[in-house]
């Protein structure tokens, strides 16, 4: 069974000029061409991250993406409409946040905390940012990611609610 949002093993099944269809169990899912890894081959089995694409369809890729179902990740936003937000994860397409999910509105260009879901409705990966339900002492698993050169750490421009969360965090 194929699992949107996350990734998957899945085997060649078929070549068209666009790219490889991938076994789903049914008609196949895409991987465009350009996400081809050289020297793949039907038959062969390749690690793929699965999405939907702008026209709903399930699409796969080989680019890794900053974040995957149910995993907390600081995003940066692209735009900004009066439905949501668009987030950069990494992929062709972006991850949406409804007005809903949002804490005080997005602004383009600015970096927030949020959780990915699979939308119930839609079965598409969206983002929430309010993640405090979901934080909990009981299993820690933040890593520190360490920086190269202690300039670039100084300049990084961290949001404000980074404290809110590490507050969160220890208080419980």
């Amino acid at each position: 069974m194929i699992k949107v949002g996350e990734y998957n093993i899945l085997k060649v099944i078929r070549e068209v000029d666009f790219g490889l269809y991938l076994d789903d169990g049914a008609e196949g899912i895409l991987l465009p061409k350009r996400f081809v890894p050289a020297d793949t081959k039907i038959g062969d089995e390749v690690k793929v991250f699965l999405y939907h694409d702008g026209e709903d369809r399930i699409i796969a890729t080989t680019q890794q993406p900053k974040g995957i179902l149910g995993d907390i990740v600081k995003l940066r936003a692209v735009s900004v409409n009066q439905q949501g937000a668009f987030l950069d994860n990494g992929l062709m397409k972006d991850l949406f946040v409804p007005k809903s999910k949002q804490q005080r509105g997005m602004i383009p260009n600015g970096e927030y905390l949020v959780k990915i879901y699979l939308d119930e409705q839609t079965g598409r990966l969206a983002a929430t940012e309010k993640i405090e339900p979901f934080l909990s002492n009981e299993e820690l698993t933040v890593k520190e990611l360490k920086k190269e050169n202690k300039k670039e750490q100084k300049e990084e421009n961290i949001d404000p609610r980074w404290d809110k969360l590490k507050q969160l965090l220890t208080d419980k």
